[in-house]
């Protein structure tokens, strides 16, 4: 849950707990990162300490007792920032890099969101190249991809140094969102940023969610892709717009393409 004050996330803990209870629903592991918020739970239906994470250590102000996991990503609750989890895993080789490890490492990625959505899509290209040399599921992966796929995991362990802000919300500010859209031979993106002014002129972005594609092996026009990407980029913003409607106006949604033969396309329909 988010409230704007501790005090209404305190008031939204209560209301929770009763309307569970009503069905003989007992909530636990309550964690919050603002203690206030958590005044009326007991200290046994708290949150249990963290397990440490091993890119936790990277911090030393950051304790075990501080870092816990929500969907799948790690949390730093003193921070309120998100981390990425097990990356550790990903960037251990195995002994013989087979199409069956490439897909297993690279599904360690726990990204619903798309923050790593540059370093993610290199990867995704690789499948796509395994795919298209037909590779066995336990074929040993041939130079071409072996080389691009070490140097892959290597780089692994820099998702470690990323902290995500978990709150993207300014209070008692005018908000926007901008999504932007791009393609290329090999791939499309887009993303959506979270864009605040608040009372006194102060600006702060942060990004929302964001989507890469892999484009087809069919040859086709960039225009089209650009086309894609912001097709893409249209059903990304709806889906945040949908999230943020009681902070976003729709007149306060704005579209970003870089390519004018796909605006002229747009505006033809």
């Amino acid at each position: 849950i988010g409230a704007e004050t501790p005090e209404e996330a305190a008031e939204m803990q209560i209301a929770i707990d009763e309307i569970l209870s009503a069905g003989s629903f007992h909530c636990a592991k309550w964690l919050s990162n603002d203690d206030r918020a958590l005044i009326h739970v007991p200290d046994c239906d708290l949150a249990p300490k963290g397990l440490p994470l091993i890119f936790g250590e990277k911090n030393l102000n950051v304790s075990p007792e501080q870092i816990t996991t929500a969907l799948g990503m790690a949390w730093n609750s003193q921070n309120d920032t998100y981390m990425f989890k097990g990356i550790d895993n990903i960037a251990t080789p195995a002994p013989v890099e087979t199409f069956r490890t490439l897909l297993s490492r690279t599904a360690r990625v726990y990204d619903p969101l798309g923050l790593a959505g540059p370093f993610v899509v290199v990867a995704k290209l690789l499948i796509q190249k395994c795919w298209q040399l037909k590779l066995d599921w336990d074929q040993e992966l041939p130079e071409t991809v072996l080389t691009p796929w070490l140097k892959w995991c290597t780089e692994a362990c820099f998702l470690a140094d990323f902290e995500i802000p978990r709150c993207i919300i300014v209070p008692n500010s005018k908000t926007e969102i901008h999504a932007f859209s791009d393609a290329s031979a090999i791939a499309c993106t887009t993303c959506c940023y979270m864009r605040c002014i608040d009372s006194i002129g102060r600006i702060r972005v942060n990004l929302i969610v964001a989507k890469t594609r892999i484009n087809p092996t069919k040859v086709t026009t960039i225009p089209r892709l650009e086309l894609l990407a912001a097709w893409l980029s249209s059903i990304l913003t709806n889906v945040a717009l949908e999230c943020y409607e009681d902070y976003v106006d729709k007149k306060d949604v704005h579209y970003w393409v870089d390519s004018t033969t796909a605006l002229q396309w747009i505006g033809k329909t």
